[in-house]
């Protein structure tokens, strides 16, 4: 009789959150991949699914990042076919044997909570699929990456047995073992019958507050083999607009073909910079703060720019007062209040100023 599940979350509450806080860090390690550990675990895997001739007979192949991996698998003739189901199906284990639906109930929210698809290998995925599309076809694979790539990436679906597995004391199948280990020691996996592709993970990964790849200076993310990518909050961007601050200039900001890329480099150079230097019109002002605006014709058509300028409310300890600037969006051309109060997800008639801080 299984024990209670209370009882087993209350005494191995310690134990069940180091196991998350474990789990919770993979999907950003930039650790290089555990090249025996991987290679043990693939073969495992390929033993546990009814594959034990293509075990032994395996080649296995390590790329240096996951676009590199895709595009050498999809071109790939004498592989076979790619058998991702078959493996994730030898992975899988009936937690019913190993603990009560209640228990189960339990360690599912507590993790769930914790985990979803990875946003991080959501984003190698589109950065993949971007990258081996404007190369060649994949004849020898679905066109869906994700359907390619064994699920190695941290969910809760991966996450949940093993935490189950240490609460109840039991080992988990061969086949779920070799899994996690996988997920712990190398990037994704792309198994096809007889030739199987472990690749490595990021060296380098950038994020926002909102997991996002973002960095304003250097690529967000950075493999091994040299490949490197540029983004801002999420939005995969182009190297060249990631030159260093000083040399960003108002001619380079109008010379850009997308309202996106302007404020981007208006946002790198400092906006009370591309005030100053482009003449910024003051459009309004008020006890709010003070909107600028400008033109960003050339490329761009006729499109305004607005910015405001607020002061802090509270000062410096020397007694001075900080000012800032914040983007708004081009409706915002007219008023100040308007703008300030957009900033704060309010209405003009609802912003009213009383201390700022």
């Amino acid at each position: 009789m299984f024990p209670t599940s209370r009882a087993i979350v209350e005494l191995n509450r310690a134990a069940l959150d180091a196991t998350i806080d474990e789990w919770s860090k993979i999907p950003t390690s930039t650790t290089p991949m555990d090249v025996q550990a991987s290679e043990a675990a693939i073969r495992q895997l390929y033993h546990e699914a009814g594959l034990p001739s293509c075990a032994n007979a395996l080649e296995v192949r390590f790329a240096d990042d996951p676009v590199a991996m895709v595009h050498e698998a999809s071109v790939e003739r004498k592989a076979g076919p790619v058998i991702q189901n078959r493996l994730q199906c030898a992975a899988m284990v009936n937690l019913d044997l190993l603990i009560d639906r209640e228990l189960w109930l339990k360690i599912h929210h507590r993790v769930h909570s914790r985990f979803s698809r990875s946003r991080v290998t959501e984003q190698i995925w589109e950065l993949i699929n971007t990258e081996t599309l404007t190369r060649r076809p994949r004849p020898h694979m679905a066109r869906r990456i994700p359907d390619c790539i064994l699920p190695t990436y941290v969910t809760s679906s991966l996450v949940i047995p093993d935490v189950a597995g240490k609460l109840a004391g039991a080992a988990l199948p061969l086949g779920t073992q070799a899994l996690l280990t996988l997920a712990r020691s190398c990037g994704l996996v792309l198994p096809r019958q007889s030739v199987c592709w472990l690749s490595e993970r990021p060296a380098e990964m950038h994020f926002n507050e909102q997991g996002l790849f973002n960095h304003p200076d250097v690529p967000a993310v950075r493999f091994h083999s040299g490949l490197k990518f540029c983004y801002w909050h999420g939005a995969r961007v182009p190297a060249d607009v990631m030159i260093p601050r000083e040399s960003i200039t108002v001619a380079l900001v109008k010379e850009q073909g997308s309202i996106f890329l302007a404020r981007l480099l208006i946002e790198r150079m400092g906006i009370g910079r591309f005030i100053r230097e482009s003449g910024a019109l003051l459009a309004s002002q008020d006890r709010t703060g003070r909107l600028f605006v400008e033109p960003l014709i050339n490329s761009l058509g006729d499109q305004l720019w607005a910015a405001v300028e607020v002061v802090n409310g509270t000062p410096e300890p020397d007694g001075t007062y900080c000012r800032y600037y914040l983007q708004v969006p081009p409706q915002f051309t007219h008023s100040a209040r308007a703008a300030v109060a957009w900033t704060y997800g309010l209405r003009p008639e609802d912003y009213v100023v009383t201390v700022r801080t």
